[in-house]
């Protein structure tokens, strides 16, 4: 029979105190802090928010500084979160034309895969019809510019038009942040 000796059980809850924890990241602590019944986008919205202010605490400095550390530092899913965040952003604020024209055309392919990832397999399926219309190369080509034209902006319209039903839970970005908060709340740990 095994009898834990107090004094090493005390020593083994401070290590594992001492070496664990810091390991569980904001993701664990931003879920400990929300109720286990939280509406996904208070799960999502709050791990973006704490992940933005943990690796951008001065914001979005410059361009080459912000998109180097997304992806030089954040995790794949810390990623996804962000590219998500921006992707729905975008579309909401002026489509498929404004989220390429802005420069998320160099992360379009990666924001696919990436909702793919977190289980957003609509999103992902839309965003890549867009990709695909607006002939986003994969890799991008050394120097490549992302150039819209009256055609590429009308069948991007198309799109959007099409995917537009009368059931908004039928919509592509219904329900867009259900995958994320449930991603998060499996993989806590690779918000650290």
């Amino acid at each position: 029979i095994f009898a834990p000796n107090p004094a090493a059980s005390a020593h083994l809850a401070t290590w594992v105190i001492t070496w664990v924890e810091p390991f569980m990241g904001y993701g664990a602590e931003v879920l400990a802090g929300l109720a286990k019944d939280a509406p996904p986008a208070a799960v999502y919205m709050n791990v973006y928010a704490r992940m933005f202010n943990h690796h951008f605490p001065n914001g979005y400095v410059d361009h080459d500084t912000f998109w180097h550390r997304v992806y030089h530092v954040l995790s794949p899913g810390e990623r996804a979160i962000l590219l998500a965040n921006e992707l729905f952003g975008e579309y909401h604020n002026g489509g498929f034309a404004q989220y390429f024209s802005n420069g998320n055309y160099e992360h379009a392919h990666e924001a696919v895969r990436l909702l793919r990832r977190v289980g957003n397999n609509r999103a992902a399926d839309f965003l890549q019809r867009a990709v695909e219309i607006a002939g986003i190369p994969d890799p991008l080509p050394p120097g490549y510019e992302y150039q819209d034209t009256d055609e590429t902006n009308a069948a991007l319209d198309k799109l959007q038009k099409e995917n537009r039903p009368a059931d908004p839970k039928a919509r592509p970005f219904s329900e867009f942040e259900e995958p994320l908060a449930a991603y998060i709340r499996q993989h806590p740990v690779e918000s650290a």
